[in-house]
């Protein structure tokens, strides 16, 4: 598999186990909160444990890296909509989660 659906698995499990508000953690609520694609096949518990390890590394390496991962793949939120909230140029943004997206990909072939 390619990052982005890694990254777009990740997200969408990380979502479910960590819901606002006090949702309910279980699958079939994740539309009721609007949460994205429930179509999307889980990732095994030994790749999520490996990718929130090296996405909480980002948090304290590059904080603003780990934003970026955080909206585009947690948030669900475009590049456009990313820059509005980071207050940056749509390219700045769509630069920095690239070279996050490759800074986790690096450090997942390690």
């Amino acid at each position: 598999m390619d990052i982005q659906t890694l990254l777009r698995a990740w997200g969408i499990s990380h979502a479910m186990n960590h819901a606002p508000n006090d949702y309910p953690k279980q699958a079939a609520f994740v539309r009721l909160m609007s949460r994205g694609n429930v179509s999307v096949p889980p990732l095994p518990d030994e790749y999520h444990q490996r990718i929130d390890g090296v996405v909480s590394s980002l948090k304290h390496r590059r904080p603003d890296f780990y934003e970026v991962i955080c909206y585009a793949y947690v948030a669900g939120l475009s590049d456009v909509r990313i820059s509005k909230k980071i207050k940056c140029n749509r390219w700045q943004a769509r630069e920095r989660r690239v070279a996050a997206e490759a800074y986790v990909e690096a450090k997942l072939e390690t």
